[in-house]
């Protein structure tokens, strides 16, 4: 109990029988703190799509987003402002910043084909 409350995991006190513990609260999201304002709101889903590319994955598919995503910022819903990803998504192409091609039950992203 002491080791987590050094590293800052947990809290506590009381006095014997009656100790309470409870979580810290985690650490403020600052790498990632740029995407909150409007003028950046969808580079997080072109970095993915170009994370993608990368990795030799010229479109990936919409459930890969959705990983990355959730891995990149954790608290993506409330730092976007969006409760559903296929919405972000297509506000993002709303937006012609990027293609959905749809096949079958699967919805595949890219980058806006420029002219």
């Amino acid at each position: 109990m002491a080791e987590a409350a050094k590293s800052g995991v947990v809290t506590w006190g009381g006095e014997s029988p009656r100790f309470w513990v409870k979580l810290a609260p985690p650490e403020k999201d600052t790498e990632h703190e740029k995407y909150i304002t409007e003028d950046s709101r969808y580079q997080p889903l072109l970095d993915i799509i170009e994370k993608g590319k990368n990795l030799n994955i010229d479109e990936p598919e919409m459930a890969w987003i959705g990983l990355q995503l959730r891995t990149m910022l954790p608290r993506w819903r409330e730092q976007l402002k969006c409760t559903r990803l296929m919405d972000y998504i297509i506000e993002a192409e709303n937006a012609n910043l990027i293609e959905i091609r749809h096949e079958g039950l699967q919805h595949y992203v890219q980058l806006k084909k420029k002219n």
